[in-house]
């Protein structure tokens, strides 16, 4: 399961005359937001054993919080884990968050206004569980379009002004 959804794009008439005013420069065309399941996702973390009281093996609870908590309480949010570890791929699934910029590269082998299009993305955000709260959805995305817009500004890609504002506003925007 992939889904894409383009945030923001330019027309072609538009990259052509940026292309005229910056030759040789490759330019952003559209940002899309990525939402891909995780193949191979890390969800041991999620197991827990306990053995006459103890924690045996734990990536997320140690003995003091036997000791805190009590045995019954932890014992309770083990199972709940074990239980939400099993629904993984039924009811809910691991995936990666990444912003992606879809860039025109200009061919100097072919007549004016030729392009290739490349895509660049953000580093990512994988073990996004998919039932996560719409609000922190929305963070996470917002994380991955500055990452994204990181590289770029490091890769020397023009970015038109349209699509320099739509990134203010978005970055700004709060997810309520």
């Amino acid at each position: 399961m992939m889904t894409n959804r383009t945030k923001v794009s330019i027309k072609f008439e538009r990259l052509a005359e940026i292309s005229t005013l910056n030759p040789n420069r490759a330019i952003l065309e559209k940002v899309i937001i990525r939402h891909e399941e995780d193949e191979y996702p890390d969800n041991e973390w999620m197991l827990t054993e306990i053995e006459d009281g103890k924690i045996v093996k734990s990536d997320r609870y140690t003995q003091k919080d036997i000791e805190s908590e009590g045995l019954e309480k932890v014992q309770a949010w083990v199972d709940e884990d074990r239980k939400r570890y099993e629904e993984h791929g039924e009811t809910w699934q691991s995936l990666c968050v990444q912003a992606v910029g879809i860039v025109m590269v200009p061919m100097n082998t072919m007549p004016n206004k030729s392009f290739a299009q490349q895509e660049i993305t953000s580093f990512g955000l994988w073990g996004v569980e998919s039932d996560t709260p719409e609000d922190y959805m929305f963070q996470i995305e917002q994380e991955q379009v500055a990452d994204l817009f990181d590289n770029l500004e490091k890769m020397c890609v023009i970015i038109p002004e349209e699509i320099q504002v739509w990134k203010q506003l978005f970055l700004e925007e709060e997810k309520a």
